[in-house]
């Protein structure tokens, strides 16, 4: 049966074209959920890192744009926009789009758009941003701190369209059993992503020592990786506690991750990165039915909540520590807030959920 005639060109980070990471990820997701059905995406994967220097890249991702708005006659074309030097790249499709008579979808996510649009050294940025923002025929944000600003700002109504997870996998992958340790036998705590310093790691395995000191046995997974720079003194920092204490699992794939958490007890995420948004690992913990120790950086203040677990107002040793043991002591409280965990993300943040907010615009958009 031939392919019906896309009506939405979807533009950004993709696997396919080797990007890695939660942008790539929901990109996947929305060309390949029910969505497509309706509509018809076309997918079209812009250059990453290592393709290139930044005019090599530039003239590759313009040579892909135009050949896809020359082939498909979508209506709209919907940019996942990544900022900082790729602002220059998206500015370029922004007025490709409006060249070709498309409507321009403009999705904002990431925490630290602020930062960008603010930074006072880069002025023709924020020019560019500003142009688009106000050109875009619709908008959509990752978190809702944003719409009040859009509004605020350019007189921009905006619709929150957040990280999700699919329903299928609640279906295929059963919460975490949240069973007690017998005495002696470790509480088995996660940390999922990128191994850097702002993502509260050492904070973390500094807690794990302070737990040994009070007798509550914990054993930390580290799933990810990162630079050098910091993954070498870090396994030093690992080396300095008692042997055991922290299993090193590398990068694992999204069932990968789902089939660690389903051994674990709870998430460790002390996150305090200024550029957090609705972090994938999150969403992915909450769905497995775990419990949560994290923060409100980012947008994650929106999408955790208490009955979830513990969110720190502030990040140190001492409060991560203290965090894992208030759940430790209290195992049904752990328990509870896994089931809570599950629930919320399932009811605020699937697919169903979000994806029927972007059809939405997508409608809204062909009517016009």
């Amino acid at each position: 049966m031939p392919r019906r005639p896309a009506q939405v060109i979807l533009c950004g980070p993709f696997p396919e074209g080797g990007a890695i990471g939660g942008y790539a990820r929901c990109n996947s997701l929305i060309a390949g959920s029910f969505l497509d059905e309706e509509f018809g995406i076309a997918k079209l994967a812009l250059t990453v890192p290592g393709n290139g220097g930044p005019a090599r890249r530039m003239a590759e991702d313009m040579k892909r744009v135009v050949t896809v708005l020359l082939r498909e006659k979508a209506p709209i074309l919907h940019l996942t926009a990544q900022y900082t030097t790729g602002t220059p790249r998206e500015y370029a499709i922004f007025k490709l789009a409006k060249a070709h008579k498309r409507k321009f979808l403009l999705d904002i996510r990431a925490g630290w758009f602020f930062d960008w649009f603010y930074d006072p050294k880069a002025p023709v940025r924020r020019w560019m941003l500003t142009e688009m923002i106000r050109g875009a025929d619709a908008i959509t944000v990752e978190g809702r701190r944003y719409m009040p600003w859009l509004k605020e700002n350019f007189n921009r109504d905006a619709v929150y369209f957040p990280n999700f997870v699919t329903e299928r996998d609640g279906q295929l992958v059963p919460p975490a059993a949240l069973c007690q340790p017998e005495p002696g036998q470790p509480v088995e705590l996660v940390y999922a992503g990128r191994l850097a310093e702002q993502k509260g790691i050492e904070e973390a395995l500094d807690a794990c020592a302070i737990l040994l000191q009070r007798g509550v046995a914990v054993r930390m997974n580290l799933a990810g990786n990162g630079d050098r720079s910091f993954t070498e003194p870090l396994q030093r920092q690992i080396e300095r506690l008692p042997p055991g204490t922290v299993v090193q699992h590398g990068t694992l794939s999204h069932s990968g991750v789902l089939e660690l958490f389903s051994r674990s007890h709870m998430l460790v995420f002390p996150t305090r990165w200024v550029g957090e948004g609705h972090a994938n690992v999150v969403n992915e913990a909450m769905q497995a039915g775990l419990p949560l120790v994290t923060t409100r950086q980012g947008f994650l203040g929106d999408v955790v909540t208490p009955e979830c677990g513990v969110v720190l107002d502030s990040v140190s040793p001492q409060t991560v520590a203290d965090g894992v043991a208030a759940l430790v002591a209290d195992w049904p409280r752990l328990q509870a807030a896994g089931k809570a965990a599950r629930e919320r993300v399932y009811s605020q943040f699937s697919d169903r959920v979000a994806l029927a907010g972007l059809g939405a615009v997508y409608r809204a958009l062909l009517a016009t």
